[in-house]
């Protein structure tokens, strides 16, 4: 794995673990009474779906081909 390709996984995982840290202050918020909002849940969503999309594409770059 080049130096690139760490970087990138190592990228991927920490935007994750932003947005874990995120959803679970937002749940601690919810507790004393913030609403959460459709929007919000829509934008984690997204978030999430486009750093997959990220991961996927990283893993089937590293992985060595078929055939």
């Amino acid at each position: 794995m080049s130096y690139i390709q760490i970087n990138m996984f190592v990228s991927i995982g920490l935007y994750f673990e932003g947005i874990t840290m995120e959803l679970v202050e937002t749940l601690q918020q919810a507790i004393v009474g913030k609403t959460i909002t459709n929007d919000y849940i829509d934008n984690v969503c997204a978030r999430l779906l486009l750093a997959r999309t990220q991961e996927s594409t990283h893993n089937m770059l590293d992985s060595p081909r078929l055939g």
